[in-house]
């Protein structure tokens, strides 16, 4: 799992095992921030962030990227619904 910059935004990594994540991580990022996730999972799956409504399938071993704005402040989780986990905590502030 991984964070780095890019020119219009942040990208958050997160590498899912084929057990699965035990503890979801908490990223937290500034209102209106434009925010790249990368989610390469074990298993073919189907993720969504909740919230802002944007699901997208991932295939086995394949990383997949999605960009948005994060322009709604709270907290909001990323989770499969393949395998009913909550990968990530999204904390917009």
């Amino acid at each position: 799992d991984a964070q780095e910059s890019r020119g219009l935004g942040d990208v958050y990594k997160r590498q899912v095992p084929e057990g699965g994540i035990a503890t979801p991580i908490k990223q937290s990022v500034p209102l209106g921030s434009e925010l790249t996730l990368v989610v390469t999972t074990a298993y073919d799956d189907d993720i969504h962030v909740h919230g802002y409504e944007h699901s997208f399938p991932t295939k086995a071993g394949e990383p997949h990227e999605i960009t948005f704005t994060a322009n709604m402040a709270g907290a909001y989780e990323i989770e499969s619904h393949g395998a009913n986990q909550v990968y990530m905590k999204l904390v917009v502030e």
